[in-house]
């Protein structure tokens, strides 16, 4: 049932007293359900009991209101938060800022895995587009601002809607855009008038610096910033629609449930190129997960210790066996990619050119 997502994975479905319920993945509702182990409502003590709590109906609905339901905050709570590259967390930056700086570098290396090279591919060629694009953009956004310039009749603050007709009816040059560029910054149908009406966002008639900045940046050109706005993506399949409205369901769930404080309990694991939907994964690909998971409580219990000023209770010794036993799972790991490895080199021998 936990992995019954809609599109993905056939739901299950049940009677209940003559009613069909069908269960999904807790996921599409709330991805992060820390807060379910706040407050009394999961509590299996008998003053929380819901002959205790709801006895009173009169003040039922305040009695299952959320922040009644999940307060106070419970401290022995830890949650884990794994989040691929491209996801979008509410903690991400505060995750990133624990890491020490060796940490970082070294979480920037990728095996040499199938799945790792086809993410650094993708990634290393939208960058590119992008480069191009926005160099593209710039250039052309350029143009429009000089010949706006040039035809400012007045030398004033502002443009009319007169000096705007003139910049479009500008003889194409090196200051003024052509017919083609104009389509390809401002689209189809790219009017003089409708696009006066566009930028003139308080409609009195003149045209501000900051208006026509404003209208390039709802494009996603934001040259000020120098950069592009937010990244739209399209959707190319039925399988790729639904992960990314399984995506915006699970940031919206996350600003509903999750609160600031929550990042205090919190150990931020970034899978970098492992998405939720790789079901196929090479060794290598588990051994890095499990560093990046390594590095991740590393810097959560790093954190955690010196804000509430922790000293260690035991001694250098005991510690040490404490850490073996702590990464005996990677070590074990490890051992077995390097058997995996031998035994694959010594049944594929390379051959010898005499």
């Amino acid at each position: 049932m936990s992995m019954s997502i809609p599109g993905l994975f056939q739901p299950v479905v049940t009677d209940y007293h003559g009613d069909r319920d069908f269960y999904v993945d807790g996921g599409v509702v709330c991805n992060y359900p820390l807060h379910s182990f706040d407050g009394w409502w999961l509590s299996m003590n008998e003053e929380d009991s819901f002959f205790n709590r709801l006895a009173d109906l009169s003040n039922l609905n305040k009695a299952l209101h959320r922040s009644e339901r999940f307060e106070p905050m419970n401290p022995k709570t830890i949650g884990l938060m794994l989040y691929a590259d491209d996801d979008v967390e509410i903690f991400q930056h505060a995750f990133y800022d624990r890491l020490t700086q060796e940490e970082r570098e070294y979480e920037e290396h990728r095996p040499d895995t199938e799945a790792a090279r086809a993410y650094t591919d993708k990634r290393k060629m939208e960058t590119v587009d992008a480069m191009e694009n926005r160099k593209k953009m710039r250039t052309l956004i350029n143009k429009f601002l000089t010949s706006l310039k040039n035809h400012n009749n007045d030398q004033n603050a502002t443009i009319s809607r007169v000096e705007l007709r003139e910049a479009f009816r500008a003889e194409a040059g090196t200051m003024s855009l052509t017919d083609q560029e104009k389509k390809k910054l401002f689209g189809k149908g790219h009017y003089a008038d409708r696009l006066f009406d566009q930028m003139d966002a308080d409609k009195n008639g003149q045209l501000t610096y900051q208006e026509v900045y404003e209208f390039f940046g709802n494009k996603g050109f934001n040259w000020l910033s120098r950069c592009l706005g937010g990244r739209r993506e399209q959707a190319t399949s039925l399988k790729d629609y639904t992960m990314k409205y399984m995506d915006l369901l699970g940031v919206l769930g996350k600003k509903v449930y999750c609160k600031a404080r929550d990042v205090d309990r919190s150990i931020g694991v970034d899978s970098d190129y492992v998405k939720t939907t790789d079901f196929t994964l090479e060794n290598e690909d588990k051994i890095f997960l499990f560093k990046r998971g390594a590095s991740g409580a590393r810097a959560f219990l790093r954190t955690y210790i010196s804000k509430h000023e922790l000293q260690p209770t035991a001694t250098a010794s005991e510690l040490r066996r404490r850490s073996s036993v702590l990464f005996a799972p990677y070590i074990l790991a490890m051992k077995t990619i390097r058997q995996l490895k031998h035994k694959n080199s010594a049944s594929n021998p390379a051959e010898v050119s005499m």
